[in-house]
């Protein structure tokens, strides 16, 4: 499904959960440092021109995050099936670096956390 046509600033709900937002990102997010669970850096900037994909989770989640990781690696999967897996970025994104460390995630400690692409 097409992303809906919105103005600037504006935001419209997903089907299925979710939201849909017409708004550019400020240049200090976009070059705001993530880290891969291998812990190569990358920033949101590296993906101009796509669509972006993006949840948050934490390994200590015990219940949401399991599943949201889960159907995070079905779009992914999904995007790949259909051939726009190089139109669209998939990612989770950790909000407890003291925890949710590249080596942490890289040994499945916990092996809920599943690589989205």
């Amino acid at each position: 499904m097409p992303a809906p046509s919105l103005a600037p600033g504006m935001a419209t709900a997903a089907p299925g959960g979710g939201s849909f937002l017409n708004e550019k990102l400020p240049a200090d997010v976009l070059a705001l440092p993530l880290f891969d669970s291998t812990g190569e850096a990358f920033t949101l900037a590296d993906f101009a021109g796509k669509y972006v994909v993006i949840t948050n989770f934490l390994t200590s989640c015990h219940e949401i995050c399991p599943m949201t990781t889960v159907n995070m690696r079905d779009i992914a999967r999904a995007l790949s099936a259909v051939g726009l897996a190089s139109k669209v970025a998939v990612m989770e994104v950790s909000v407890d670096g003291e925890r949710d460390t590249a080596p942490c995630r890289r040994i499945g400690r916990p092996a809920r956390v599943i690589p989205t692409t």
